[in-house]
């Protein structure tokens, strides 16, 4: 099979290109298209829109932040912070959740089902009270003079939401967030080349040991953490109705299981950020007789748990801040190699018996 990496083997990207009117998804191999909304249509112009905007410090009542400010690149889109801070220093109750896949979440944050679009999600941190987030509501017409001030804006809106006569409005903000969001598309990490490309030596001996133990009936860990995201019932097109699915891990409620995908990088961890680290995480579950492996298992398990880390995704241009680079062109849609799609395992069943 032909490869394509920018630079070393480590940062292979396999993707696949399904073109839906004006928008290319490059879409890690063997994932399945997003879902879209038929009211919010992709597009590279409603994307590049919701670039700025994620970044944008103008979209918070004080101007002083951003929703990059609670989900950083770097990081895995989140923030590094137990609980999350809001624009005038409140903290949230829960940590922030990574972005990475959010394209395909049956429902968003840690404990409503209701929420299950990113345009109505994307209205949660602007216009949350208790605690205050970005603190827009009541701000609405100051924080939208902002963005029509900016010439920029003007013709970024237009572009967008070419229909409309006056596109600069709270709808289409959070549309133009949603569009973006979706694009953050997680699986270049050394598990996917294992699955995806065949390339076995993409996991090191311990992680291949913890893969085994992952997956396996002793360990139980991918009942909540299943699926190509390990995350659960996930929302895709022409997928099953998917419903989210919430579970009590001992923690004094019931709560989603988030990806754990680049969860290497998006310590601490649960929805209070109780745990610094996997390795507490681990033993948490072993507490709770939930979980009974050796001292050397854990370790294997961990190295598994690393294997997950999509190195790309923390340092793709397409996510970047455009305000840092302003002024330089940036592509929306990647390389992509013509291979054929394959429908994603729960498990990697693929792999030949004697590695498995």
């Amino acid at each position: 099979m032909r490869r394509w990496s920018p630079g070393s083997r480590a940062l292979a990207l396999i993707v696949i290109a399904i073109t839906t009117g004006a928008w290319t998804w490059t879409l890690p191999r063997g994932f399945p298209q997003p879902h879209v909304p038929p009211d919010n249509a992709m597009s590279a112009s409603r994307v590049e829109l919701g670039r700025h905007l994620f970044y944008d410090k103008r979209l918070s009542a004080n101007a002083t932040y951003a929703c990059a400010s609670c989900h950083r690149q770097e990081l895995a889109f989140t923030d590094g912070r137990a609980s999350a801070i809001g624009a005038t220093g409140e903290h949230h109750p829960r940590s922030a959740m990574s972005l990475a896949n959010v394209a395909y979440n049956a429902s968003f944050t840690w404990s409503n089902a209701k929420i299950d679009r990113l345009e109505a999600q994307a209205r949660v941190p602007m216009f949350n009270e208790h605690p205050i987030e970005l603190g827009v509501r009541g701000h609405e017409p100051e924080v939208l003079d902002r963005l029509r001030a900016d010439q920029r804006y003007v013709a970024m809106f237009a572009n967008a939401f070419p229909t409309e006569r006056a596109p600069i409005t709270i709808a289409n903000v959070t549309r133009a967030i949603a569009s973006f969001e979706r694009t953050l598309l997680s699986g270049r990490s050394p598990y996917d080349r294992v699955v995806a490309d065949g390339d076995h030596d993409a996991l090191s001996p311990a992680a291949w040991r913890g893969m085994k133990l992952f997956f396996s009936n002793r360990a139980h860990c991918s009942e909540c953490h299943a699926g190509f995201n390990f995350s659960g019932p996930v929302h895709y097109l022409g997928g099953p109705n998917a419903k989210a699915a919430f579970h009590d891990t001992g923690l004094n409620g019931r709560f989603r299981a988030p990806t754990l995908r680049n969860v290497a990088v998006t310590a601490p961890y649960m929805h209070d950020g109780r745990f610094t680290t996997l390795d507490a995480v681990i033993d948490h579950y072993i507490a709770r007789e939930k979980l009974t492996i050796a001292s050397d298992e854990k370790r294997d398990l961990i190295a598994f748990l690393e294997s997950l880390t999509d190195e790309e995704l923390l340092h793709d241009a397409r996510f970047s801040d455009p305000w840092a680079i302003h002024g330089q062109t940036l592509p929306i849609r990647g390389q992509t190699l013509p291979i054929r799609g394959q429908t994603w395992p729960t498990r990697p069943m693929n792999l030949p018996t004697h590695l498995w």
